[in-house]
This record gives C-alpha cells, structure tokens and sequence, in this order.
C-alpha cells in the first residue's frame, strides 16, 4: 500500500476516467491526496468506479464512502464533490465505537 501505480492503463480503466469528468475535488481533497501520494486519476477511479461504497449520512446527508484500492474518497453524490481523500483501510469505526471512545487527558 504505498499509494504508487503502474503507468498502464487498462480500456476499461480509460473509461471510467473519461466517465469521470464532472466530478471536482475540493482543495481539502487535492492536499489529501497530494499529502498520501495519490495521483488525480486514482482519486477518480475511486468515486467514480468504487469496488465498494456506504453511506455516510451520519456526518452530512448525501455523502458516501467509496473505495478502489489504497484509495477512499468521501463524496457528496448529488453534486459530484469529492470531499476528502483517506487511506482504504479494512478496521473501519463503527458509529457505537466512535461514540464510546475515550481520549486520554
């Protein structure tokens, strides 16, 4: 998982990209993703083609989590806004563990 991927581009990964367009990533977004070496096409692979996807209405209605890879994007579906970039990482938080945390002092 260290963010890097081949120059070769599948046809069915070129259509996606092209799919693609619409979708702005917010400058949040673009420091995200430059900060974990993620390149723009990956980010919109992500949210345009996720190998899984949730919703994310607990924090803002109409955004979702979308996932391809390394790479997770948060998005808001309606206007096409990717809104962060993270990690994909399998140990997600559950609202009950995030509700039930406790922050050292």
């Amino acid at each position: 998982m260290n963010g890097t991927t081949s120059t070769k581009e599948t046809a069915g990964e070129a259509e996606v990209v092209r799919a693609s367009l619409g979708w702005r990533l917010t400058r949040h977004a673009r420091v995200a993703a430059a900060t974990r070496c993620f390149d723009v096409r990956q980010v919109l692979l992500a949210a345009q083609a996720p190998e899984e996807s949730w919703g994310q209405d607990y924090y803002a209605p109409g955004r979702e989590m979308r996932c391809r890879g390394d790479v997770a994007v948060v998005v808001h579906v309606a206007d096409r806004v990717i809104v962060t970039v993270l990690w994909n990482q399998e140990e997600r938080w559950t609202n009950e563990q995030a509700a039930n945390r406790v922050v050292a002092a």
